[in-house]
């Protein structure tokens, strides 16, 4: 739960509505819970803990649109414009991924179909890690500013305490 009780995944749905035409949540846990969301689920094809690039995987399977959208719901403060920041960004067909000026933030990120291929072998080949996977397709680091500077993983109870002392709600 965020600074206003409410569930960060919901915060972050709320952010990405307005961006996006569909949402749909990556998630091998609580299914049902998350379905209270509204929107489709997608557990892992590939077997629980293979990590986050078989949930980016499943998703790209079932994803109608030509780009999908990667954010996690640790990040409750993402651009309002996320999506057309990143979508605006160059080369065409390589995973576009936020850096917010100190750091990569690989797991928010837009990604085109076609490199649904090239992510099932990396899978199948045994690679589990998101930054190398995005180094090897040329990955753009795409600088995106935030009100607060540097996007905030709230992924802990100590984090969120100290998010609750220090800022007030955002808006």
């Amino acid at each position: 739960l965020n600074s206003r009780g409410q569930a960060l995944v919901g915060r972050v749905l709320a952010r990405l509505e307005p961006q996006v035409g569909k949402l749909l949540i990556s998630a091998n846990h609580d299914l049902a819970r998350y379905r209270e969301f509204g929107c489709p689920v997608v557990p892992d094809s590939w077997g629980d803990g293979a990590g986050p690039l078989a949930g980016i995987l499943s998703a790209l399977r079932v994803t109608t649109t030509p780009y999908l959208l990667i954010v996690p719901c640790d990040v409750p403060d993402i651009p309002r414009d996320l999506c057309q920041r990143l979508a605006r960004a160059t080369p065409r067909w390589h995973p576009r991924v936020v850096h917010d000026g100190q750091r990569r933030q690989s797991a928010l990120m837009l990604l085109h179909r076609r490199l649904l291929p090239q992510l099932q072998t990396a899978l199948e080949s045994g690679e589990r890690s998101l930054n190398r996977w995005l180094d090897s397709e040329q990955a753009s680091d795409i600088r995106v500013q935030t009100r607060h500077q540097v996007l905030r993983n709230i992924n802990d109870p100590q984090t969120l305490r100290r998010d609750r002392l220090q800022r007030p709600p955002a808006g």
